[in-house]
């Protein structure tokens, strides 16, 4: 930081000028608070810039470290702008990664690029805990739960995948239940924000290339189900969905009804009402 270009501290100082003359005002809380203070960090660096030497009148383009009157004062001011520098610098990141997460930040080059599209794959799985609370995910099966199954916790799981270079933050997860009703009823099941153990488990950011998986405990969803069938509908099929900040959903394939009922019935042995598959619909037996 003893010299700087002008092409560097210019646009920084602008920035600066423009944020402070037309205030940003987010509703979302998180990036507020990220942008006040990537302001802060800023200013204090535009004031550690402003107290060095232009010297470009010299030639170089450059603003300068001042002279005081001895080489430790200098030195301690070049720590103080490196200081500012390296507040600044990570704190910028953080509002751009938000903005990007949220789907907010798009670059302006006048041809659109279908590789800033979010892009993500969305799956229906199960899993169960081996052991050290260690959860195995798998694929959904008709056919009853795989083997090295040790009893429990069972968990329905949303699957997302972003396949974009883009940070995505998932606001919402769970699935849709097509009942096949008139009108093309699809009856909701949100994902609660707490996954096992009472951790939170949305809303996360997937960066770049990551996965993310929510949990829902199947009982519950034979509990949506039992429901829907309780009021004449007949759930046929089922399908993951997610929501992302930037409020685009997301769908991934749809899954036979009856794919989730081994899934129910090991997660909830307790006597009493039951959703049944029968020859062609689901139905309720005590």
């Amino acid at each position: 930081m003893f010299k700087v270009p002008l092409s560097v501290s210019n646009p920084v100082c602008d920035a600066l000028e423009a944020l402070e003359d037309d205030p940003v005002d987010y509703v979302d809380k998180t990036l507020q608070a990220a942008h006040d203070k990537m302001l802060t960090a800023l200013a204090a660096l535009c004031f550690e810039l402003n107290g060095m030497t232009d010297i470009s009148d010299e030639g170089p383009q450059v603003l300068e470290m001042s002279y005081p009157s001895t080489s430790e004062e200098r030195n301690e001011l070049n720590r103080q702008a490196c200081t500012a520098r390296d507040a600044f610098l990570p704190a910028y990141r953080d509002v751009i990664n938000l903005l990007n997460a949220r789907g907010w930040a798009r670059r302006n080059t006048g041809v659109s690029s279908r590789s800033e599209a979010p892009s993500l794959t969305v799956e229906l799985k199960c899993a169960f805990t081996m052991g050290d609370d260690v959860r195995k995910i798998l694929p959904l099966s008709p056919d009853g739960l795989p083997s090295g199954d040790i009893g429990g916790p069972y968990f329905l799981v949303v699957r997302a995948s972003n396949r974009g270079a883009v940070g995505i933050e998932i606001a919402e997860a769970g699935v849709q239940i097509d009942c096949a009703a008139k009108g093309g009823m699809l009856a909701p099941f949100e994902f609660d924000k707490f996954g096992p153990g009472g951790q939170v488990q949305l809303p996360p950011t997937l960066g770049s290339h990551a996965g993310f998986s929510a949990f829902a405990n199947p009982k519950d969803v034979g509990a949506a189900l039992m429901k829907l069938v309780g009021s004449g509908l007949t759930p046929q099929r089922v399908r993951p969905w997610v929501l992302t900040g930037a409020g685009d959903k997301f769908d991934g394939p749809w899954t036979p009804a009856m794919d989730l009922l081994p899934l129910i019935s090991v997660a909830d042995p307790t006597p009493g009402p039951r959703v049944i598959y029968g020859p062609a619909s689901l139905f309720l037996t005590d």
